[in-house]
């Protein structure tokens, strides 16, 4: 995805939500585009549920240090060539490969979907 299109459709996502949730940084998300490449849609570590990327850079030495922790006693190794990202392999988790938690991670996500749009699933917070 390039940086114009993802800033495109985080903008259009925060909007489909209802404004709910601090507005998407424009300029953060192309920079991070451009910084950081993607993997394929239906290969990335992201969207098997194994991969996260963090604020690290606007975290104190303190906090960083605590998230690293928390982090690697969850499995997590931080990427030295992308310090903003956190991966485990879902091998280590008891999947045959990463495509296999890809379709179960699609899974979950559809159903809890569908369960939003029943009712049965409320995550906003509560005021």
């Amino acid at each position: 995805m390039k940086a114009e299109e993802a800033a495109t459709a985080a903008m259009e996502q925060w909007v489909e939500n209802g404004k709910k949730g601090p507005k998407p940084d424009i300029h953060k998300i192309k920079k991070s585009i451009i910084r950081y490449p993607a993997a394929k849609p239906g290969t990335s570590r992201h969207e098997s549920g194994f991969a996260l990327d963090t604020n690290w850079t606007d975290l104190t030495k303190t906090q960083q240090k605590k998230l690293l922790g928390i982090m690697e006693s969850e499995g997590f190794e931080q990427l030295k060539n992308d310090v903003i990202h956190f991966e485990k392999d879902p091998l280590s988790a008891g999947y045959k490969s990463r495509y296999e938690a890809i379709k179960k991670n699609r899974e979950s996500f559809n159903a809890f979907k569908e369960g939003e749009k029943k009712g049965l699933v409320d995550l906003r917070p509560n005021d």
